[in-house]
């Protein structure tokens, strides 16, 4: 996708100078030889402030994704092989994967077991953070959020309510797909003046975040 012009605002902050790329999700998650030729990968604009240090956070999120989802889902060999390329790089992750263990969840045919890693949250925090912010900025015709407004996220997509209401929820959301239907992402706004967004990578690992001036979240740039 073409770089944006300088004169524009950024979507995270609103502030004008969005002279890069940030893409929604990270790019690293998608290897040149997975990416459909003349599709470009969703991205919107960013100043160089809002996407500094983007790159270490996509890369730990690309590794709790990657790991989360596996051969059984969307990625393609290529996202998986570019996973372990990375994780063979970078010794913080390595550890993480060192100190894996199995555990056993329940499916439709039992329970089945699997390897499971633990990676701290500040970096996926980080990354939905900026992918919320820019798919606000896409939804609210180029508004940006801003820095000021909290976000709240779920980590491993468990919204705080019983699963009646967690479906009544999820089926009033209004779904849209990019990145070859990898990510797809859907928002519903609250009576209270907040909204809530939800994000699918890959046909399986879920987050949750509500927006809003009442969110216990996060507010100004997560770095």
């Amino acid at each position: 996708m073409a770089k944006w012009k300088s004169g524009r605002s950024c979507a995270h902050c609103g502030l004008p100078g969005a002279g890069t790329d940030d893409h929604i999700p990270p790019q690293s998650l998608y290897p040149k030889q997975s990416r459909q030729p003349n599709s470009p990968l969703f991205s919107v604009p960013s100043c160089a402030q809002c996407n500094n240090g983007a790159n270490d956070d996509d890369e730990e999120f690309k590794a709790i994704i990657l790991s989360a989802v596996g051969y059984e889902h969307y990625a393609s060999d290529h996202s998986l092989d570019s996973l372990a390329r990375t994780v063979s790089k970078n010794r913080r992750l390595w550890n993480y994967f060192e100190q894996s263990k199995m555990v056993h969840i329940p499916t439709f045919d039992g329970m089945t077991a699997k390897q499971k890693v633990i990676f701290p949250s500040a970096s996926y925090a980080k990354v939905i953070l900026r992918i919320v912010r820019g798919l606000y900025w896409c939804q609210n015709n180029n508004v940006a959020l801003g820095l000021e407004i909290p976000i709240e996220i779920f980590i491993g997509g468990n919204l705080p309510c019983e699963p009646a209401s967690l479906l009544a929820i999820w089926l009033r959301f209004t779904w849209s797909s990019v990145n070859y239907g990898t990510f797809k992402f859907g928002y519903i706004n609250l009576a209270d003046g907040q909204s809530l967004w939800a994000m699918e990578f890959f046909g399986s690992t879920m987050a949750y975040a509500i927006v809003g001036e009442h969110a216990k979240g996060t507010s100004g740039r997560p770095f």
